[in-house]
């Protein structure tokens, strides 16, 4: 979608839109997804949540993604990746930000199997899953208010001790609602 819209605020705005659109949806489909397991059993919740998928997001996709064989006559595109990797300090930025993200997405996929292991219920594990989404769409607001207003220094420091602390939160044997503080912020970055 980004891709189609070009460069400039109005790609800014519309990857604004997409990541709130992305990150309620988690809030609206981790509830949903629990009430269809306990009913269904997670094969037919699956199945059930892949055809909303598909109904969902087929047709925008068909609408939106170009042509497989691109425009007739059109130059190669350009491959700045190169670039950005010969550079070493930027490799090492890229590289910390693949692990902070993978360590963050852990978060969610591994968040409802601790917290029924730490003796909460399968009701609070969903709803704690489902401020994801809410901490993901808090934390995009406030990096596009604010990102003009800071040094890139506070970003990568708040980007990175961010998750930390929420991780480091839910390490502990935390009541309920430092749970819910520490999903929250550690969906935040």
């Amino acid at each position: 979608v980004g891709g189609a819209l070009g460069r400039g605020r109005r790609t800014d705005f519309a990857l604004l839109v997409l990541t709130i659109v992305g990150g309620l949806a988690s809030t609206v489909f981790m509830p949903v997804t629990q009430a269809l397991v306990a009913r269904d059993g997670w094969r037919a919740a699956l199945a059930s949540l892949a055809l909303v998928l598909l109904v969902l997001t087929g047709p925008a996709h068909a609408l939106v993604l170009p042509d497989a064989g691109g425009a007739r006559g059109a130059a190669p595109p350009t491959r700045p990746e190169a670039q950005a990797l010969a550079r070493p300090r930027l490799f090492r930025l890229a590289l910390a930000n693949l692990l902070g993200t993978i360590a963050t997405t852990s978060l969610g996929v591994f968040l409802v199997a601790h917290l029924l292991e730490r003796g909460h219920g399968a009701p609070f594990a969903a709803l704690a899953a489902s401020l994801i989404g809410f901490g993901q769409v808090a934390g995009r607001i406030g990096f596009t208010a604010l990102f003009p207003r800071r040094a890139l220094a506070f970003w990568s420091l708040a980007l990175f001790s961010t998750p930390a602390l929420g991780l480091a939160l839910l390490a502990e044997d935390a009541p309920a609602p430092l749970v819910l503080a520490a999903v929250f912020t550690l969906a935040m970055a």
